[in-house]
């Protein structure tokens, strides 16, 4: 090994050692579904947001866990309108914690098919129909 490539060595590791230290660490997100285990659930009108936050902890004893602030989650569940002239229909969307993602969506009615549409549900009933589509699309 000659003089010259001996001293090549430590120059190029300071250069990536300054080169790397300059740009900060990003902390990574969650992108598959089946990462989330901790969901904030946004502010939702009828207190849908309560009753699911029930059905979740009901549903996912000790698997997913609801936190209280949005920047403790890895997920974060909100109410979109697909429709906004469609009053009947409940979609959600599981989002990553930058809301940038849809890691999910699931949308129920809220009628009873039971009572030819005549019944309406009540918001535990959307909220428990939509954990359970939850549950089963994270496989748990």
């Amino acid at each position: 090994m000659t003089q010259a490539q001996f001293n090549v060595r430590p120059a190029l590791c300071a250069v990536l050692t300054l080169l790397f230290s300059a740009f900060p660490v990003v902390p990574q997100t969650v992108t598959r579904l089946s990462d989330v285990r901790k969901i904030y659930v946004d502010k939702m009108p009828g207190n849908l947001d309560g009753a699911l936050r029930d059905e979740i902890a009901k549903l996912f004893p000790k698997t997913v866990h609801v936190v209280f602030q949005e920047k403790d989650a890895d997920g974060v569940l909100v109410e979109t309108r697909i429709n906004p002239e469609d009053v009947h229909t409940t979609t959600l969307n599981l989002m990553d914690d930058g809301r940038r993602t849809v890691l999910w969506s699931g949308s129920t009615g809220d009628r009873d098919i039971w009572f030819a549409g005549l019944r309406k549900n009540s918001t535990s009933e959307i909220a428990r129909s939509l954990a359970k589509k939850l549950k089963n699309a994270m496989h748990l």
